[in-house]
């Protein structure tokens, strides 16, 4: 029985262990396998952090709270601030990408 260690390591820390008596899983079908739990962990995370702002807007759309609008701003601020962080996580993805499709046009004299 041969035995597969894999170890993808990313922001969210996933490690896969395979054990294999054949080679049926390769190496980009962990890591695409690793991308996808990933993003749907940011999807997750994107609907949680929105799931937080329900009741101030409630508050502050029907209710006309104004304190819960100081808080909402806040909340939009938090908004930004992780979609800043998703972006810059698929442009460095696309760029790795690139550069594992075409490492060869890619390197530095």
């Amino acid at each position: 029985m041969r035995q597969h260690h894999l170890h993808i390591l990313s922001k969210t820390s996933i490690f896969a262990t395979c054990f294999s008596a054949c080679d049926c899983f390769t190496h980009a079908s962990l890591v695409s396998t690793a991308a996808k739990i990933e993003g749907m962990n940011r999807y997750a995370e994107l609907q949680a952090l929105i799931r937080t702002f329900e009741q101030d807007f409630i508050k502050f759309y029907d209710k006309g709270n104004k304190e819960a609008g100081i808080r909402l701003r806040k909340h939009m601020q938090k908004l930004r601030a992780f979609a800043k962080h998703v972006r810059q996580e698929v442009q460095e993805r696309k760029r790795m990408q690139k550069l594992s499709a075409h490492p060869s046009s890619h390197t530095q004299p």
